[in-house]
């Protein structure tokens, strides 16, 4: 399995491309909250840093630790609430919140 049969932890929005990393607890509920999806944090497919974990990838792209069960799943759904937001704006309010976002 390579990078391409499996999503990452980055997003279109309207105007960039954002990662949000919601791999640790913390980061998770402050993405939730700055993309308006707290019925993410009480979702029980994503309980769990183990059922929502990103996949990770060595040097030649290839899957290095599998995503977590419902990794796929909370992909979508957090794809399709910030498609409509402006990365620029969303990275940094993630941060300040306490998770992890990058936008370029």
């Amino acid at each position: 399995m390579t990078k391409n049969d499996i999503p990452t932890c980055s997003y279109d929005t309207h105007d960039k491309r954002i990662l949000i990393n919601t791999d640790e607890d913390e980061w998770f509920r402050a993405a939730c909250e700055q993309i308006d999806a707290q019925e993410l944090l009480t979702d029980p497919r994503f309980s769990s840093i183990e059922l929502r974990r990103s996949p990770s990838f060595d040097d030649d792209d290839n899957v290095v630790d599998q995503p977590g069960e419902n990794w796929v799943s909370l992909h979508q759904l957090i794809a399709d609430k910030v498609a409509g937001l402006s990365g620029a704006e969303l990275a940094p309010k993630i941060l300040a919140a306490g998770g992890i976002a990058d936008a370029w």
